[in-house]
């Protein structure tokens, strides 16, 4: 199986800021930052989620590490 991902309000990340959803509705472009360790392997991911009126939704896709899967974000 693949390596666990959490998601963190800042970096470095840790237990002090993880989210505690992997939803979120920030009122202004928010940067959070998706990370993810399996043995060697750790990447830490900037995840901007900008603001724009009218609520224009996105999909993106996201590679944890270097010839890792891809994670769709929705």
């Amino acid at each position: 199986s693949g390596a666990p991902i959490t998601f963190h309000s800042a970096t470095p990340p840790s237990i002090l800021n993880i989210l505690s959803s992997t939803t979120v509705s920030p009122t202004s472009t928010t940067t959070y930052y998706a990370q993810s360790v399996l043995n060697d392997c750790e990447s830490v991911v900037p995840l901007i989620v900008t603001v724009l009126p009218g609520g224009i939704p996105f999909t993106t896709n996201l590679s944890v590490c270097e010839n890792g899967s891809l994670i769709n974000l929705l």
